[in-house]
């Protein structure tokens, strides 16, 4: 069986490069920085609004969003992306489990992606409307120099 080298590595612990590189610590090594944005309990989500989920940091890669419920989504889907990709990370998430928070993501491509720029992301919700009563958080975790 052949060993293989992941992507952060080639050049680090592979022997390809001598004197070897070092990690890129946007990646390897990494801070993690987590925030919470939960839904306003009273309002409800219709079926294409857009939320607002702060911004992910330059030098950033998004590797986990969550999302907790007290209430099943049923039907509804959570896209989590930027205005320009508005999938790019969750692409049609739906949550029927409740009080148990989820990962509803991220892309295998986006998580490919190396850390880039500064991005400000939103949830689109859709298929059917989140109702004013729902309790609802988001976790959006990142990592990347601090």
């Amino acid at each position: 069986m052949a060993t293989r080298t992941p992507k952060q590595l080639v050049g680090v612990t592979d022997g390809t490069e001598i004197p070897a590189k070092m990690a890129d610590g946007r990646e390897v090594g990494a801070s993690v920085q987590r925030s919470v944005y939960s839904k306003v309990t009273g309002t409800a989500w219709a079926n294409g609004d857009t939320v607002t989920l702060g911004t992910k940091p330059a030098g950033h890669k998004l590797v986990s969003v969550q999302l907790v419920t007290a209430t099943s989504l049923g039907t509804s889907t959570i896209d989590v992306g930027t205005a320009d990709d508005p999938d790019k990370y969750v692409d049609g998430a739906t949550l029927t489990a409740t009080n148990e928070l989820t990962e509803i993501g991220v892309n295998a491509a986006a998580m490919a992606e190396d850390p880039g720029e500064a991005e400000d992301l939103i949830a689109t919700i859709g298929v059917a409307s989140i109702t004013a009563g729902t309790d609802l958080s988001f976790v959006i975790e990142t990592i990347g120099y601090s």
